[in-house]
């Protein structure tokens, strides 16, 4: 039996590490150290990402992040447009 299908994810649009905190705190999101890191992390991927693929890069930095702030981040930063799921006409296969 295999688990459910990852959620996958991409930026709506390409911003500098600092460009994706300034906006994050513009929409009300506030930004410690761990979720600075996030952001960090976030504005250096290009593509389609998931949970994981974040979670595994972020642990690099912050190795004693938790699944839990890294789940969270993401909501928030899709609740402030900072993110997306990718539309169905995109160029990029979803598997």
């Amino acid at each position: 039996m295999s688990g459910p299908a990852k959620a996958r994810f991409e930026l709506t649009e390409r911003r500098s590490p600092q460009a994706f905190i300034d906006e994050c705190k513009a929409a009300g999101i506030r930004m410690g150290s761990k979720r600075r890191a996030i952001a960090k992390a976030l504005a250096g991927i290009e593509g389609l990402f998931d949970f994981d693929s974040v979670w595994a890069r972020i642990r690099g930095v912050e190795p004693a992040i938790s699944r839990g702030t890294v789940y969270l981040s993401l909501r928030r930063f899709r609740g402030a447009g900072l993110i997306r799921k990718p539309h169905s006409h995109s160029n990029q296969t979803v598997e």
